[in-house]
């Protein structure tokens, strides 16, 4: 609320909507500044709420601040870096300043992620993808390789038993058996 003059004895006047002051004594219009959460510019001037990947953590007429590229809110209006996540297939520990892409072998599932996961030994990234959100499985007789980016055969005549043929036996490895 503010007064037009300070030796206005009426009461004072209400800001308009998603505006305030943010002193006692305030004496003009202009002195209702847009809420947080919100830009515009104040005043008699609207209001309105940040959009997505936006967010306005100070009363102020001006505009709101972005997320980090590839970054965004779960809400409009948001208030603090806090609500910037980072979206699926990348990571970020603050995602109102730096968003980095999942590299071949890992993945970000959901947004919101620190760090990317790295696929497990029977899954991987398909064709070097940076980016994922998810991993593929390798088929049958093929396990991911050592960087989780490519699958690997199964070499079943390394596997100690002589591939489960007759120790005198000369094992044959099929790739994918």
């Amino acid at each position: 609320e503010y007064k037009s003059a300070v030796a206005d004895t009426t009461s004072c006047s209400t800001c308009p909507a998603n505006t305030n002051t943010t002193a006692t004594g305030s004496t003009s219009l202009g002195s209702c500044l847009c809420e947080r959460g919100f830009q515009g510019g104040g005043g008699s001037t609207l209001c309105s709420m940040c959009a997505f990947a936006t967010y306005n953590p100070i009363p102020l007429n001006g505009s709101c601040l972005a997320c980090a590229v590839n970054a965004n809110t779960t809400a409009k209006g948001s208030v603090s870096t806090a609500a910037c996540k980072c979206n699926a297939g990348y990571a970020g520990v603050d995602a109102s300043v730096l968003c980095t892409r999942c590299p071949p072998g890992k993945f970000a599932a959901t947004a919101g992620l620190t760090a990317c996961v790295l696929c497990d030994a029977t899954n991987v990234t398909v064709s070097l993808t940076w980016g994922a959100t998810v991993c593929s499985t390798c088929g049958s007789g093929y396990l991911a390789n050592e960087t989780r980016n490519g699958c690997a055969n199964i070499n079943e005549c390394q596997d100690g038993n002589n591939g489960g043929c007759d120790v005198l036996s000369l094992c044959i490895d099929t790739p994918g058996s």
